[in-house]
């Protein structure tokens, strides 16, 4: 029981023994908008 590989930022959960997972993408999707831009931590 490890950790899975990082390959983007996400929101992971687990409601009623479901495992939710969250992504940027699903949220683009969502707004009917493009997945692009920078990570607020690229700015300094």
């Amino acid at each position: 029981m490890g950790l899975s590989a990082f390959k983007e930022t996400v929101i992971r959960y687990v409601l009623a023994g479901l495992e939710i997972t969250i992504s940027r993408a699903h949220f683009a999707k969502l707004m009917d908008v493009k997945d692009q831009g920078k990570m607020i931590a690229d700015y300094k």
